[in-house]
């Protein structure tokens, strides 16, 4: 990325169908890029062990509902969290959203939803931004459909269409707006109306599910 983000294509300027968002003022030394490195991904680690144990607490305890029985509505203060959790790793994190949808019903299990996927977005930007020095997102525009390869990785199209495609379309979207540095308000906004359109999904799906088999 150093002076101004770029991809590593070896030329040392943008790629045309490449993301970009403001230059980067400065380049780390060698020894603080290594050490932020072995912290973000150490971070990365951390989370998915954390993640693994705790789906499989989750399902030795009976799921979702077994912390409403014994928790109540505050079960909320235990699954946010945990769908945060299981958000930052490769594991799929819709279970845990379609039991927070199935407990608070399609208003709070959206808001509740939200909540957790945004507060996941947040981490991985920040991990990102605080850890890259180069970046190639070369691999990771491979994965895009070609209509949304030539956004600007600041681009609102980007930041919101971006997290709808399979297959880490979210994780991608959030390291690379972090590691481009894109602005923290600008990201912030796509994010929400993205992962707002997700909850909103989840929790009108699986109401409807439950209406349709009552």
């Amino acid at each position: 990325m150093g002076e101004s983000a770029r991809t590593t294509d070896g030329s040392g300027d943008l790629a045309p169908s490449a993301p970009s968002a403001t230059p980067i003022s400065g380049r780390p030394s060698r020894g603080r890029h290594v050490w932020r490195l072995v912290v973000a991904v150490a971070a990365v680690v951390a989370f998915t062990a954390a993640g693994w144990f705790a789906l499989g607490w989750l399902d030795a305890i009976g799921g979702p509902e077994a912390l409403r029985a014994r928790f109540g509505m505050r079960a909320a203060g235990v699954l946010v969290p945990l769908q945060t959790l299981i958000s930052l790793t490769p594991f799929p994190p819709e279970p845990v959203a379609i039991g927070i949808a199935v407990i608070y019903g399609p208003v709070w299990g959206a808001l509740l939803i939200w909540v957790g996927w945004m507060a996941s977005a947040l981490v991985q930007y920040g991990i990102c931004r605080f850890a890259a020095r180069d970046f190639d997102v070369a691999r990771g525009m491979e994965r895009l459909p070609a209509w949304l390869r030539g956004f600007r990785a600041d681009h609102p199209v980007f930041l919101i269409a971006g997290r709808f495609v399979p297959l880490a379309g979210t994780h991608f979207v959030n390291s690379t707006a972090g590691a481009l540095r894109v602005p923290l308000m600008r990201f912030v906004v796509c994010a929400a109306v993205g992962e707002g359109v997700a909850a909103a999904f989840i929790a009108g799906a699986t109401a409807g599910v439950l209406f349709l088999a009552a």
